[in-house]
């Protein structure tokens, strides 16, 4: 999201791969499905 502090992105590409996938957000951050602000895929 336009609003996700810098520190925030900084720490998500630092973090192993193994640790983001402990997210219970992790698996539905991409999904075109949620009309939530956690969705990444913009919608046409």
């Amino acid at each position: 999201a336009a609003d996700t502090p810098l520190s925030t992105l900084q720490a998500l590409l630092a973090a192993p791969q193994t640790a983001l996938r402990e997210r219970p957000l992790a698996n539905l951050v991409n999904d075109p499905k949620l009309n939530a602000p956690e969705c990444l895929t913009p919608l046409s």
